[in-house]
């Protein structure tokens, strides 16, 4: 499945609200959360790259949540939507306002490959 608000931007607070009620529905899922700014157009096939090794090697249902801004051209959302679709997985777009955007802080953290399920990760409980 694929879920995106491409029309309007939401507030931060929907945007928890929307991923708590996802996380909350589905706790056998696994949880990924990217950020992706891609003014100029290739940042996108490398988050793909790390989204896609995060699909072929976790053996639970993976739901990508992927926050955006209007940076993402409609090409490579689709790509993404492809992805997801190809692998029987979700992905969930926020397009995240500019106010909230001027908060993240600018790092290339897509440069990663995931070689091992992380399900056991994810299902690691922490106590603070």
């Amino acid at each position: 499945m694929v879920y995106g608000r491409q029309d309007f931007l939401i507030p931060m607070f929907d945007i928890m609200r929307k991923a708590k009620s996802f996380i909350g529905n589905k706790k056998e899922h696994v949880h990924a959360c990217f950020c992706v700014s891609d003014a100029s157009g290739t940042y996108s096939k490398f988050a793909g790259t790390a989204i896609c090794s995060l699909f072929e090697n976790t053996a639970a249902p993976v739901t990508v949540h992927l926050l955006t801004d209007e940076t993402l051209a409609e090409d490579n959302r689709k790509r993404f939507i492809d992805l997801a679709a190809r692998y029987g997985q979700e992905i969930i777009f926020y397009d995240v306002p500019e106010q909230i955007k001027e908060t993240w802080q600018e790092a290339e953290d897509a440069d990663i490959i995931v070689h091992l399920d992380i399900a056991e990760l994810w299902r690691e409980e922490i106590n603070a």
